[in-house]
Order: C-alpha cells, then structure tokens, then sequence
C-alpha cells in the first residue's frame, strides 16, 4: 500500500502544478467604481469584484449600469466600459501580438499600400461588395456600431445580430459590407477569434478557407487575419498578412485604425495613422477618425 500512497501523491501534486501554472494572472483589475463583478476562471459564476484582483487568462468581466473598471494587462490599461462583458483571453491576445507579429506585418503592409489616392473601389472579388445598399436608415446598425466603440461588445454583438442584411439589404443605409466588418470586429473584442472568422466568411457565403482569403474585401482580410492570429491557425494568418491589401479609400484605412484602436492594438493604430497622415496629408484624418 505504501508504494500506492505515493504514487497517488505524486499524481495528485502534478496536478495541482498543471493547474497552478495553467492559472497564473496576466494582470488586474482596479479603478473599479460602481457594479463590477469577474469571473476569474470562466465557470460561470461571478462574484463581486475588488480592486487589485487578480486576472487570468480565462477571467470575463462584467459591469453593470453606472459601472466602469480598468483592466491592467502587462504595461497597459485597458478600460472596461458600464454595462459591458470583456473576455480577458481578447486583451491578453492585444497585448502579445502588439507591435510585432502579425499585427505588424498586416499594419506594415497596408502602410506600404498607401500612397497617391486611387479612384476605384476597395475590391472584393464577390459580387456582394458590388453593390452600393445605401437608401434607409437602421437604428440597430447606429446603436451596434456606438456600442462597439464603446468596447461593450457582447451588446453589439446584440444589436448588430438583429439586422438581417442577406435578405433585406436594400433597406439600409450602409453597406451590407459595412455590417460584416463591424460585426467581426464585436466578436473578436468579445473573445470569440472563431467567430469572427466564421462570420467574415459569411460574407462570400461560404465555410472559412485561405483559398479564399483574396476574394474577401481588404477590411475583412485584416480582421480574419487578428482573429486567426488569436486562434493560433498559423495558415490563415500567413496568407491573410501575405494578400497585398490595397485599402484605396480613405474611410476604409480610418476604419481598420478605428478597429486597431478598440481591440487594444494601439501602437500599431498609431503606426498606421502616422503612415496615413504622411502619404496622404490632404485627407481630413481627424474628422474620418473622429467616430473612433
């Protein structure tokens, strides 16, 4: 029996290593004012949250009405907005890929694609992105889209699930593109890399491929390459930062920085729109950024 003791000694604290080092924080949460709770290892279950707690990689944090907390991931504070649910997994992945990798060969990239204004269209090699869907408003796309800026991505997500753009999409005033993107960009915030990368493909109605990467528009290559990068599909991600990508308006590059910005990205947003300003000076970057 003795050797039996301590066999299961052993096993018993290799185990509970696995787990001690599968849960050590990637930061903290403080400046917490209002409702504020966590759920520190996504079971499900949330509890009150306390300045200083610690913050793991599968930590989701909520706020509730009038509620606001900062996330603290390595060197960086990442605000946590009233009424929103962050997967900390999104922040964590911000912050590893920041300023190299993927991020920054993408950001590279399109910097290099910059340069005199062209007059066509950004391309999309579907017949989808062909056709301007601009006649009427839509309440949900307004409030999905000022939601997404305001980093409450599970509501976003939400209000930008509601509009059904394949079947109606003459009814709105932006582009059925426009709603793919925005929408891509909430689920990555939100922690969902997969589905983000399902939904960009959705776009061309059709499973998730690199074969298929350089049919998608410019701004949904950008983000299925974030997201892919999350997910560790090391092949998407290549051919996604290796498709040149030719954003030829304006308001496309201001949107890719825009989304840089709230997924935490930022010295690479900053790459870009330093890059922009100077290949283009005669564009009104702060108005076409001002959103963000």
């Amino acid at each position: 029996m003795k050797p039996l003791r301590v066999v299961v000694v052993a096993v018993v604290a290799l185990t509970v290593h696995g787990v001690a080092v599968a849960q050590q924080p990637v930061g903290r949460l403080t400046d917490i004012v209002g409702p504020v709770e966590i759920d520190a290892f996504g079971t499900g279950r949330f509890i009150r949250a306390q300045t200083n707690d610690a913050l793991y990689r599968e930590s989701v944090v909520r706020t509730g009405s009038g509620g606001r907390a900062i996330a603290r991931i390595g060197d960086v504070a990442h605000p946590i907005a009233e009424s929103t649910t962050v997967a900390v997994s999104s922040l964590v992945a911000a912050e590893r890929s920041a300023g190299r990798g993927f991020v920054r060969r993408i950001v590279d990239g399109i910097a290099n694609a910059l340069g005199p204004p062209r007059q066509e269209a950004v391309a999309a090699g579907t017949d989808r992105a062909d056709r301007p869907e601009r006649l009427t408003g839509s309440a949900d796309f307004t409030d999905g889209v000022a939601l997404l800026r305001a980093r409450r991505f599970a509501d976003a997500i939400g209000r930008l699930d509601r509009i059904d753009v394949d079947i109606w999409p003459w009814m709105y005033d932006f582009s059925v593109e426009d709603h793919y993107a925005y929408l891509t960009v909430a689920l990555i915030g939100s922690g969902d890399p997969a589905g983000a990368i399902d939904n960009a493909f959705d776009f061309l109605m059709a499973a998730p491929a690199p074969s298929l990467v350089d049919r998608l528009p410019p701004r949904l290559v950008v983000l299925v390459g974030l997201a892919a990068d999350q997910t560790g599909d090391e092949r998407l991600a290549a051919t996604a930062a290796d498709h040149r990508l030719e954003l030829a308006t304006p308001e496309s590059v201001a949107f890719v920085i825009g989304a840089l910005r709230v997924l935490g990205y930022t010295d690479d947003a900053a790459v870009l729109e330093r890059e922009a300003r100077t290949q283009r000076p005669g564009v009104d970057w702060p108005a076409l950024l001002a959103g963000w």
